[in-house]
Order: structure tokens, then C-alpha cells, then sequence
């Protein structure tokens, strides 16, 4: 669902937004496999103070899981990937030459960037993108969407009962 935005300030807005959750996401998930790396080589070290370790390791995983799980979001007023991708494909103006040039100035790569003159490719967007962030589409997605639903948003009663756990459920 695309979100109703007024001119490209709102889009950038919208676009540094989402971009930084999805950075995060990544700095999150490479400090958990940096930690989880390390151990190999501090085993004794990090046996020593292993709570510390498990509780540090798990915060990077669930800094990484509730990024992601936020930016699948596709209800109009999320601001998540969905409603991003969708926001373009609606406003096809805002990525004609002239628009990058206007959202381009003042930053020190403007002229580089405006002289290669590139442009969007709309069938990616359409056809490949889109479709990517679709939980009908893509069965990863579907399985963040579990996970946020059944753990992150709150815990679900029936799993706790039947002692099922996120990992068994959305491996």
C-alpha cells in the first residue's frame, strides 16, 4: 500500500527512515556472528562469564529480528519496506533527471552521480522487488511475519501451553 507522500522531502524522509532500520538490521546481525565467531578462539574467556555472553549474543539476534520485522509492515501507515516500494512505483515523477538533480543538491557526489544518468528500472520495482517483500510471495518473509506476530507483537498463549518454540515453529 502505497503511502501518500507531497513532493521528494517526504520521500526522503520515508526512504532514510527505512534505510536506516535495514542498516541496523545488518550491524546488529554482524555483531552477533562477530561474537558468536570469537568464541571459537575465547572459549575460556567467554566461559568465564558465559550469562554475560548468551544475554549479549541473543540482544544482537533480537536487535536484528525486530528491525526486520518491523520493515515488513505493509498496512498504509507503517513506514516499512512495502509501503516504501509501493510509494515509488506511485510516484514515478519524483525519479525523473531533473528530480535527482534537485534531491541531489548540495551533496559532495552530486555531480558524479547526476552525469551517469541513470534511471529506475520499473520492471525490477514491479515484477522482482516488490514481490520480495510479499509474505504471499516469499516464504521468508511469511516466516518474519510468524515470528512477529507469535513472539516480538506478544507471546502466543497456544505455543507457550503446547511448549513450542520460535525456533521449532519458524525454523
Amino acid at each position: 500500500m502505497a503511502i501518500q507522500i507531497k513532493d521528494a522531502s517526504e520521500l526522503g524522509r520515508l526512504l532514510t527512515a527505512v534505510s536506516q532500520e535495514l542498516a541496523n538490521a545488518t550491524i546488529f546481525f554482524r555483531m552477533f556472528i562477530d561474537i558468536n565467531d570469537a568464541q571459537r578462539e575465547f572459549q575460556e574467556e567467554m566461559g568465564e562469564s558465559y550469562t554475560f555472553w548468551f544475554q549479549t549474543m541473543q540482544a544482537h539476534l533480537d536487535a536484528t529480528l525486530l528491525r526486520l520485522c518491523q520493515n515488513i509492515r505493509s498496512k498504509k501507515h507503517h513506514a516499512g519496506l512495502p509501503g516504501l516500494l509501493d510509494t515509488i512505483k506511485s510516484n514515478r515523477h519524483l525519479f525523473t533527471a531533473e528530480e535527482f538533480a534537485k534531491r541531489m543538491e548540495g551533496s559532495q557526489a552530486a555531480e558524479t552521480l547526476i552525469a551517469e544518468k541513470r534511471s529506475l528500472d520499473w520492471t525490477i520495482l514491479t515484477e522482482v522487488d516488490i514481490k520480495k517483500v510479499d509474505a504471499n510471495k516469499n516464504p521468508r518473509v511469511k516466516i518474519l511475519i510468524g515470528i512477529r506476530n507469535h513472539f516480538y507483537s506478544h507471546r502466543n498463549a497456544e505455543d507457550v501451553i503446547r511448549n513450542r518454540s520460535v525456533r521449532d515453529l519458524y525454523p
